[in-house]
């Protein structure tokens, strides 16, 4: 498989997330919180931004470090026809950006007030994988979401 399937692969991946994050149930309070104490446990995290453009990082139990893929949204797939959200990008993490990834999630997760019960535009839809265990929310627009995204801006490509 070439880059390009690969990346198309990712990109039917996250849209998918992202179609299920408007039909799965909303956290609760009782859900367990994300997994900050042990970066090496299995975990993966799915982003997709209110353009569409989708970010997966993910952990196995077998492997040192994490890694990432950002897929962005082509001229072609966007709604405009002319939006375009970058090139690909994919690599590996530091355990700090690990740490700071679950720590921005595990806020957005706590901070139901600002959840959306549906997928809409400027939205950002979130699935956490750990433990065999999906949870899936939506971020309205606000300003944590913003400050994420932010975060997110050293994944994308230069």
């Amino acid at each position: 498989m070439n880059n390009v399937s690969i990346i198309r692969h990712l990109g039917l991946i996250v849209l998918m997330f992202a179609i299920l994050a408007c039909t799965k149930r909303q956290t609760r309070a009782s859900d367990p919180p994300v997994d900050t104490a042990s970066p090496a446990s299995a975990w993966s995290i799915s982003y997709s931004d209110g353009s569409g453009n989708g970010f997966f990082f993910s952990q196995a139990a077998d492997q040192d470090q994490a890694s990432f893929a950002y897929n962005p949204v082509t001229p072609r797939e966007s709604s405009s026809g002319t939006y375009s959200g970058g090139s690909p990008r994919k690599g590996t993490m530091t355990s700090a950006q690990v740490t700071e990834l679950k720590r921005w999630v595990q806020t957005l997760k706590d901070d139901s007030a600002n959840h959306a019960a549906q997928r809409g535009m400027g939205t950002g839809a979130i699935r956490l994988t750990t433990n065999d265990v999906e949870e899936d929310f939506i971020v309205q627009r606000s300003q944590p979401l913003k400050d994420f995204e932010a975060f997110l801006a050293a994944f994308r490509a230069p």
